[in-house]
């Protein structure tokens, strides 16, 4: 939508009152009156060019270029219409960044556009497909503050000079190097009457022609004009309400790496200079969308899963983790091979589990909703493999927390923007409240609450992926079976040790360094390759692999976990069905107490027995006295 609807018009002139009204008429109504002009939605601009000569260079740039956008035919010229975000007042004669000259009218200053004038209307003569949208302003379309006349400018009138000087007032109107480079090309090509040759042209935009910008006045230090040079050369900009940073191909989040760009400008900044740079940044950076998890960042460039192709890094798409090794579909090394099969049992099911595992911590979303516990004895390779995760997704993109620290007040806040938390060798608390609220939240990426100290709260959906090893993996509180669902219990029976089993024999297999080993750069790219195989087959299958071992695990941890299930299974229906609730309550904390477990509340105890085993609770009275019994429904 380009208008907010239609007004009369006499000429050019409104005949009726528009200013403040948010109901105007239709096309149909107006169509057939002498003159009508439409209203310009907010997010509408109009460049009216009325220079016939300059309206056909910005005309042959919309088709070279295919803009999308509307071109009305007027009597002197052209008007070309776009959907703005960055012109917020109208102008009359001004200079375009390529060097043309127009008129300007912003749909927020409540402007319209005259579209029948004296009974004829004007001729589209160009416009978008159907059911296509209009774009954005281009950049080098902007009202610039310069002197320069390009077009009467001739071969002899000093235009290499011309348009070296130019650079620096594009970028004194806020333009990066590229929005600059672009926009002297395109000066270059369609309005010089004689256009420079390329070797003449790289020469005048070499990166020695750009200069540092001035950010001190004297002794003053011009921070809003800092603040603003980071935020457009620098790429600074907001994801999920925090600050991030472009550098080395990727979004990096925080303070600490801002600060150490703007170090790179200017070496001597002190902290109170710096910390006005980023309160001004608070403000004025744009909110950025992250993009789609399809794809990943390598040091080598950017893997798309979807294309199965790689692509060079760039700012326009909004990634924050990079991993920290190459991608090599080619990849292979013995021992990495042998060491996942032997962690797996040789499990061939268990082993595309291990490698999908792998893969999913690449993957930027929580949508499948799983957390992953190794459980088993020392000394089976647990650690050897959260270790090899942590070499591959690097340091910077993973957290360390134990289970029972995720309902902490700060911790929430160390697991924003990493791929996955490693806990190595967690306690067996019983957990419960936040911890396991905390827990569901972040396993199924839904919102939440995280605060830094001396910083304010900020909310966002995490895609970390919780990955924990435990020889007794900690129960917890799960009255609906919710954290039961989101588990993947992966059982790791090997035995990584110097001596067999008999305690004797030394293992031929043993490897003390196994660890560092398997850091070698073949290995980890061979992970990788097979971890994204893994990804792959996640979602092709939307879901794991299914192994009955991992099953049998679940299981025995669901009648750890759940009292009530152990207590019937202990004690069998036949005990509790037509008996008094009080006096199985009693028996069902004695037997809590005696596995050491954490009993639930009477009321919510005799809910689940109603479920589970299908009973009802009737009152009867047993010498003389009412009692609530247990009974088949």
């Amino acid at each position: 939508m380009l208008y907010k609807g239609y007004i009369e018009t006499k000429g050019k002139a409104a005949v009726e009152k528009f200013k403040n009204k948010t109901r105007f008429k239709t096309y149909e109504q107006v169509k057939d009156l002498p003159g009508f002009g439409g209203v310009l939605e907010n997010d509408t601009i109009l460049i009216d060019i009325d220079d016939y000569e300059q309206s056909e260079i910005m005309m042959d740039i919309v088709e070279d270029y295919q803009l999308d956008c509307r071109v009305y035919q007027t009597t002197r010229g052209k008007h070309f219409l776009f959907k703005n975000h960055q012109v917020t007042r109208n102008h009359t004669h001004v200079p375009l960044a390529i060097g043309l000259t127009a008129d300007i009218k912003c749909g927020t200053r409540t402007s319209y556009e005259v579209i029948k004038i004296n009974g004829e209307e004007r001729f589209i003569e160009w416009d978008i497909e159907e059911g296509g949208t209009y774009q954005e302003l281009p950049k080098w379309m902007l009202p610039v503050k310069a002197a320069t006349d390009f077009i009467d400018m001739d071969a002899g009138d000093g235009r290499n000079q011309a348009l070296f000087n130019y650079i620096l007032t594009l970028t004194a109107n806020g333009f990066t190097v590229d929005e600059t480079r672009e926009a002297i090309r395109i000066l270059n090509k369609y309005v010089l009457k004689e256009s420079l040759s390329d070797e003449e042209l790289e020469v005048i935009l070499r990166d020695e022609a750009f200069q540092k910008p001035v950010f001190f006045n004297g002794t003053t230090f011009l921070f809003e004009r800092f603040a603003d040079w980071l935020k457009s050369n620098c790429n600074v900009a907001r994801i999920n309400g925090q600050l991030h940073v472009y550098e080395d191909g990727i979004y990096q989040v925080g303070y600490r790496e801002i600060e150490k760009v703007m170090i790179q400008q200017i070496p001597n900044l002190k902290k109170t200079q710096r910390r006005e740079v980023l309160e001004l940044l608070e403000l004025i950076a744009e909110e950025k969308t992250a993009a789609d998890a399809r794809y990943i960042a390598f040091q080598n460039g950017i893997y798309d899963i979807v294309t199965d192709q790689m692509q060079p890094f760039t700012s326009d798409l909004v990634i924050t983790n990079k991993i920290p090794w190459n991608y090599n579909s080619d990849a292979y090394n013995e021992l990495a091979d042998d060491t996942l099969n032997r962690l797996a049992c040789n499990d061939p099911v268990i082993r595309m589990l291990l490698e999908e595992v792998i893969g999913y911590c690449f993957y930027r979303k929580n949508e499948l909703g799983q957390a992953f516990m190794l459980t088993g004895d020392k000394a089976n390779g647990k650690s050897t493999f959260i270790s090899c995760i942590r070499t591959i997704l690097g340091e910077a993109n993973t957290s360390a927390l134990d289970l029972k620290e995720l309902g902490d007040r700060f911790s929430t806040s160390m697991i924003f923007g990493k791929l996955a938390n490693l806990g190595d060798d967690i306690g067996d608390d019983f957990l419960q409240g936040s911890q396991v609220a905390v827990f569901k939240k972040i396993v199924t990426g839904d919102r939440i609450k995280a605060e830094r100290k001396g910083q304010d709260p900020f909310e966002f959906n995490p895609y970390t992926k919780l990955l924990f090893s435990a020889n007794d993996i900690p129960r917890m509180k799960d009255k609906t079976g919710a954290v039961l669902r989101r588990l993947v219990i992966i059982p790791f029976n090997t035995r990584f040790s110097k001596y067999l089993e008999d305690g004797v024999t030394i293992d031929p297999k043993f490897r003390p360094y196994i660890k560092y080993e398997l850091n070698e750069q073949s290995s980890v790219e061979y992970m990788i390759k097979i971890g994204i195989e893994g990804l792959k087959r996640i979602i092709e299958n939307n879901g794991f692999t299914k192994s009955k071992k991992v099953q049998e695990q679940l299981d025995e941890y669901e009648n750890e976990n759940n009292p009530i299930k152990a207590f019937i299974e202990d004690n069998g229906i036949e005990s509790i069905e037509n008996e008094a609730t009080a006096d199985v309550y009693k028996r069902y904390q004695v037997f809590c107490a005696d596995n050491n477990m954490q009993p639930m509340g009477k009321i919510v105890f005799s809910k689940q027995i109603k479920k589970r085993l299908h009973l009802e609770i009737i009152s009867s009275r047993i010498d003389n006295t009412v009692r609530k019994i247990f009974i088949r429904e």
